[in-house]
């Protein structure tokens, strides 16, 4: 189930990447570069970080406008944060984290869709290592 979760969760945002990249405007870009600062800010406290990571991919799906997306999301970010979520994990890859997520903002701005999509792919690289 839980890898079942990750290749769907892993497919779907790859996607929305795409998406974001295509359609963000200025409000979106300063929109997810808000949540970069707050989750940098948050490096020192997991809770904090994975509360800001989480409205990060919120805003993900929100600027791929579209509501089939957010409905699919309200699922996959519940199911993430209630089981898949380790603190501990999290402060030992929150900087790596952070710079995969820049990553993909500079991608979305540079309006390019595949670099999106490797961008975040590299974070699920990185989420998914031992």
């Amino acid at each position: 189930m839980v890898d079942s979760f990750r290749r769907a969760r892993r497919t779907f945002e790859q996607g929305l990447a795409r998406e974001a990249a295509r359609l963000a405007d200025q409000t979106d870009l300063a929109s997810l570069e808000a949540l970069l600062d707050e989750m940098a800010a948050s490096l020192k406290s997991p809770e904090a970080f994975i509360a800001a990571e989480l409205r990060f991919h919120a805003r993900l799906v929100a600027v791929a406008r579209n509501v089939i997306f957010d409905a699919m999301a309200e699922t996959v970010l519940a199911w993430w944060r209630d089981h898949q979520i380790d603190a501990a994990a999290v402060a030992a890859r929150a900087r790596a984290v952070l710079a995969a997520h820049g990553d993909t903002v500079r991608a979305i701005k540079a309006k390019d869709p595949d670099a999106a999509e490797v961008a975040l792919a590299g974070y699920f690289d990185l989420i998914a290592a031992p």
